[in-house]
């Protein structure tokens, strides 16, 4: 079993409050979420209003699973052209080690 955790900090150049920011990262969370039952969080700069964290983790058999997942993810995340990427950490765990 592999687990991942694809880390994403997003600019948000179109929020010009709390308020906007919140309307667009709750989207694509609710988004996320739903399309490929992941676990996702905003985790870092919630007080700021064009900048987020978002932490997304995943369950699955192998590493190249994960990766490909994390890939589709970001994918959607980014055709949105709400937000553009700062910084992307992926971290894999594999449990038979």
């Amino acid at each position: 079993m592999v687990l991942g955790l694809l880390e994403l900090e997003l600019h948000l150049p179109y929020c010009n409050s709390l308020k906007s920011k919140r309307k667009i990262v709750k989207s694509i969370i609710h988004k996320v979420r739903n399309r490929y039952n992941v676990s996702i969080s905003e985790m870092d700069n919630n007080d700021l209003w064009q900048r987020t964290l978002i932490g997304i983790s995943c369950v699955s058999k192998t590493e190249n699973n994960v990766k490909n997942l994390f890939e589709k993810i970001e994918k959607e995340i980014f055709d949105t052209h709400l937000v553009n990427k700062i910084d992307k950490k992926i971290s894999i765990f594999d449990s038979r080690i």
